[in-house]
């Protein structure tokens, strides 16, 4: 079940539950963007802030490995990553789980991961990631799980000038490991 989760959720669809992780719909993006290889356009280089992630800092509450693996997850890099489960093996692993984390892992890079990838990827698109914690209504942590609403905004940029937005809503359930808290399941959502 997991794995199969993990598939749908990598594959950027919205809607999806991942005992782990996070995708998303696509909205906005522009029309006539210039292809890669036009004379005159050339991508640009891949920088620190590209490349979020890193690991949970020692003691970081569930709302901090929350926001950091959703942040990874979705801080796409077209010129780098063969598609967004290249992406999550990047940046995201830290914040997993170990059930989670060997899932992802484990699966397998994508032969096709997608139209709005592709679309991304001929324009050398790269993510911005803005996330914040949403509804304060969440149950009170326990001992060793905790709930987590995240609301991320992505934009993604690329030659010509092109540009598309995903707005999603991750929950996160985490549970307290050996290394702290980790997520070990989301449940996302997209709006336009």
């Amino acid at each position: 079940m997991a794995l199969a989760v993990v598939a749908v959720l990598l594959a950027g669809c919205g809607g999806t539950t991942l005992s782990g992780t996070t995708g998303g719909g696509t909205t906005g993006g522009r029309a006539g963007a210039t292809p890669p290889g036009t004379p005159g356009t050339r991508p640009a280089p891949v920088t620190a802030t590209a490349t979020p992630g890193g690991s949970p800092a020692a003691g970081a509450g569930p709302d901090d490995v929350a926001l950091g693996a959703v942040r990874a997850w979705l801080s796409y890099d077209t010129r780098v990553d063969a598609g967004p489960d290249a992406t999550t093996r990047r940046l995201a692993l830290p914040f997993l789980a170990p059930d989670l984390r060997r899932a992802v892992e484990g699966r397998q890079t994508q032969a096709a991961p997608g139209a709005d990838w592709d679309g991304w990827a001929r324009r050398h698109a790269t993510a911005a990631v803005a996330v914040r914690i949403d509804g304060d209504d969440h149950p009170p942590d326990g001992p060793d799980e905790a709930l987590r609403q995240v609301a991320a905004d992505v934009v993604l940029r690329g030659d010509g000038g092109f540009t598309a937005e995903q707005h999603l809503t991750q929950f996160l359930r985490l549970v307290r490991t050996a290394e702290g808290w980790r997520v070990a399941e989301v449940t996302g959502t997209s709006a336009g």
